[in-house]
């Protein structure tokens, strides 16, 4: 009887323990993280990760990033990175790496702009605050495969996320004490975001100027580090939108540069995706707040300064203009991987609206949320429910644990072999039979004059590969 006892009150310390909202949130963000970085090393190049590598093999570095730039795209930043060589290379070990470092680099970025955010706060609180941004990205990020585990997509969308985040911690601090360290720093990290993607060169273009434009109202002068930043965000763009390969590019676009067309497309994605985005952001925000309502502590930082109906405006503008550079530019839906983007600019957005909230019911005294153990076991079921339902984690895990990853990198490496030691010309491979779904973005086809095809032929040494029918 006494050892039943014993058991049951050890279920109740974990119990309470887990479902203390802290500790649920950073179990659940150990759990969200974990299996993406172990699918890292089953990752594999495709499609455009070859073309890069050959461009710059064949040219050389310099001359292909001109080649890039007057033939096909503006993406200076984007395409220098792609162009190095070894990324994409023998064992692609290196390209294995890369998903493993853009996670931690995204850790990172969010822990240092959650101790600018929250300040007087403890690194637990940090920790907190950064699982509880993590986990609601990669729950629903759009497209995992083409955001972090194909190269050309990850440097190219990913990564411009992840310098956004280090860009608007050098914001803060040069809002804070203006510091010519951090308009340089402010610079340089504009000038890398810019020469990565056209969504996020819009909405950082966006960005800047509504903070350009409330520091004008608000102080009734010109903030003039602000204004350096602007002219040159101003200068970076139209060193991207005046690049020839743009225009080459957009030419296979018949119903591209439609404004009417664009606007009215962007408003319906954008009120979409926000209707899609929404419910799991506010359950997991109310846990959140069961924890952080009560730090007592915590000082208000200028920053949150600001009417949160002027905020809410902005940050519900976001999807709007990130949707405007697809429909506008291509006359087409974006991409996932460029919606990724937009569901980051969003997120981070609308947690600053938030938080903005919740330091102004602070100020008046105001509790920003009460409610009772029930109803918070309620919010931990709903998300319990959320996580055994068709998402990225979960289907990440079952990529993982069905062995379906492992046996895609393994007919990989069995193909990789079957083309090293063939000595024919033509050589048809057979198609891979596991695509992850988590990992998989594309392969080549039965079409020897397919793009994909022949990018491929060339890395491998312009042998003709093609899939059996």
């Amino acid at each position: 009887m006494q050892f039943k006892n014993k058991i049951i009150q050890l279920i109740q310390i974990i119990t309470s323990k887990l479902f203390k909202s802290d500790n649920f949130i950073i179990s659940i963000g150990i759990l969200s993280i974990s299996p993406f970085l172990v699918l890292s090393f089953f990752a594999n190049p495709t499609a455009d990760d070859f073309g890069y590598n050959c461009k710059s093999r064949d040219l050389g570095f310099w001359d292909a990033q001109l080649f890039w730039y007057h033939e096909w795209s503006g993406r200076y930043f984007a395409t220098a990175i792609l162009s190095i060589k070894p990324l994409v290379s023998d064992s692609f070990l290196l390209y294995k790496l890369v998903p493993i470092l853009l996670l931690i680099l995204l850790v990172l970025a969010l822990y240092y702009l959650s101790s600018l955010l929250l300040v007087n706060l403890k690194k637990r609180d940090f920790t907190v605050f950064t699982f509880f941004i993590l986990v609601m990205y990669l729950m629903q990020m759009p497209s995992v495969s083409e955001g972090l585990y194909w190269l050309s997509g990850s440097v190219t969308y990913f990564f411009s996320s992840i310098l956004t985040l280090f860009f608007l911690s050098f914001l803060i601090k040069l809002l804070e004490i203006n510091q010519r360290k951090y308009l340089i720093l402010s610079i340089i990290t504009v000038f890398l975001i810019i020469g990565l993607n056209e969504a996020s060169m819009l909405l950082i273009n966006y960005l800047i100027g509504v903070v350009f434009v409330f520091k004008l109202i608000q102080q009734k002068k010109i903030n003039f580090s602000i204004l350096f930043l602007l002219i040159f965000a101003a200068v970076f763009t139209i060193l991207v939108i005046k690049s020839p390969g743009n225009a080459i590019r957009a030419s296979v676009f018949p119903n591209k540069n439609l404004f009417s067309y664009a606007v009215y497309k962007s408003i319906l994605a954008g009120i979409s995706y926000v209707g899609i985005w929404l419910p799991f952001i506010i359950v997991l925000t109310f846990i959140f707040f069961d924890y952080f309502g009560e730090k007592t502590e915590i000082k208000i930082s200028k920053i949150f300064n600001v009417n949160p109906i002027i905020v809410f405006l902005f940050v519900f503008n976001i999807p709007v203009i990130g949707f405007f550079t697809g429909y506008w530019g291509t006359g087409l839906n974006p991409p996932s991987r460029t919606i990724n983007v937009i569901y980051f600019y969003f997120l981070i957005g609308l947690i600053y609206f938030i938080l903005g909230v919740f330091f102004k019911l602070k100020e008046s005294k105001k509790n920003f949320i009460t409610y009772s153990r029930g109803v918070k076991y309620l919010l931990f079921i709903i998300i319990f429910i959320q996580f055994c339902q068709e998402n990225n984690i979960r289907t990440a895990y079952s990529d993982l644990f069905s062995g379906k990853a492992y046996n895609y990198n393994k007919e990989l490496k069995s193909r990789y072999k079957m083309i090293q030691n063939s000595s024919i010309d033509t050589l048809i491979v057979p198609v891979l039979i596991c695509k992850p779904r988590t990992i998989y973005f594309g392969d080549i086809t039965n079409d020897s004059q397919d793009w994909r095809n022949q990018v491929y032929n060339s890395y491998n040494k312009s042998k003709t590969i093609i899939l059996k029918d």
